[in-house]
């Protein structure tokens, strides 16, 4: 369990600046370790990969966002992913059930872009389509520190009509730039 200053650090960045005061600071191991892992990070681009056809759950494709560092190597940046759990060995009758009445949880989650391209690119054959946003470092440490709260504070159900990927990653984005929707 996390102290609140550590579990809401966006929240805290909000009031900081709306109220143009400063809370204590305090030292937030497991949000130490989740930032480290973008290695001071600079940008955000969207990523678009197109369907698998052997997947009935991305025959409209998939979203996610991938955070460049201060490395300037596309393989060293960092992928963020939200995607529904699925057991491994789901029944299709209840996977067309579940995932059409949010019986999955949603789940954000962070891995190395490179492990991304091989997933989507190499063993599944798709294209993707990458657009650079144009949010300044300040920016995208707040859309991290937005993540960080999503990710371990609470939990969403995952709908694969309207309630997806690009639903959740949209809502993420509209919390750094709440002008561009």
């Amino acid at each position: 369990l996390q102290v609140p200053r550590c579990a809401f650090r966006a929240r805290y960045h909000f009031l900081e600046n709306k109220l143009k005061t400063k809370f204590p600071d305090q030292d937030c191991p497991e949000w130490r370790g989740f930032i480290s892992l973008f290695h001071h990070p600079q940008s955000v681009s969207l990523v678009f990969s197109s369907s698998y056809a052997n997947n009935p759950a991305s025959m409209f494709g998939h979203i996610f966002l991938k955070v460049d560092s201060d490395r300037n190597n596309d393989l060293l940046a960092m992928g963020i992913n939200y995607a529904a759990l699925v057991p491994p060995d789901e029944n299709p009758f209840a996977f067309f059930y579940f995932g059409i009445f949010g019986g999955y949880g949603g789940h954000w989650s962070t891995q190395p872009y490179y492990e991304k391209l091989n997933e989507y690119v190499k063993a599944e054959s798709r294209d993707l389509w990458q657009y650079r946003l144009n949010l300044s470092p300040d920016e995208t440490h707040f859309l991290l520190e937005h993540l960080w709260e999503l990710e371990t504070t609470g939990r969403k159900a995952y709908y694969f009509f309207d309630d997806n990927c690009a639903y959740q990653v949209m809502r993420l984005i509209e919390i750094v730039k709440p002008e561009w929707t």
